[in-house]
């Protein structure tokens, strides 16, 4: 299985956010109640402060990690490095002059 934590910001919360990391399916879990001040942002910021963070492999390709070792380190993570690199060289390659000739003349 995989661990969770749940955080409570307020007495009666009204909004749960879910942080997933995406190599070890470690789970954050921050219900905040929006009538004592907290928001969306106040929760983002604890799981900062919590090592949480996003990397970025490619635009909208950002998922959530829960440690610098399950984002640079894991298979899900080395997975990512890989198949974004050969999409990017592929989407390069095609659309270079060359790509452009050699789809030309197919």
């Amino acid at each position: 299985m995989f661990e969770r934590e749940d955080l409570m910001f307020g007495t009666n919360p009204s909004c749960s956010v879910y942080y997933d990391c995406f190599a070890c399916r470690r789970q954050l879990v921050i219900h905040s109640d929006g009538l004592e001040g907290y928001d969306h942002e106040d929760g983002r910021k604890e799981a900062i402060a919590r090592g949480w963070f996003r990397r970025k492999f490619h635009e909208g390709a950002d998922p959530w990690f829960c440690s610098k070792g399950c984002a640079y380190d894991s298979s899900q993570a080395k997975y990512c490095e890989e198949s974004w690199a050969k999409e990017i060289k592929e989407y390069d390659e095609k659309n270079s002059i060359f790509g452009k000739i050699k789809a030309f003349f197919k």
